[in-house]
């Protein structure tokens, strides 16, 4: 089943992606039954996946993503501080 959840939710991304709408995906972790709780769904239910969608600010840009783990990789201050700025553009949340 979490196949086909992981398949429905990369067709959706990509649809989600030719409007010009974006997300960033999340699991659960253990908050699943808080959150149907609070959004009150049945109990068969779970939650397997998190997708806030929104627009992205004009000048949002995408993270340079190395392909080493994160433990090989060090950064600059510099390059600290570009990055954390990229990443607050993305996450910018419009009311």
């Amino acid at each position: 089943m979490k196949e086909a959840v992981g398949l429905a939710c990369g067709l959706f991304i990509a649809a989600l992606t030719n409007i010009g709408l974006f997300t960033l995906t999340s699991t659960p972790l253990n908050a699943g039954s808080q959150i149907c709780k609070i959004l009150n769904r049945p109990n068969n239910e779970k939650l397997y996946l998190l997708m806030p969608l929104g627009y992205p600010a004009d000048d949002a840009t995408v993270p340079y993503r190395c392909e080493d783990s994160t433990e090989n990789v060090q950064h600059t201050p510099q390059q600290h501080n570009d990055m954390r700025k990229h990443l607050n553009n993305i996450c910018k949340v419009y009311e």
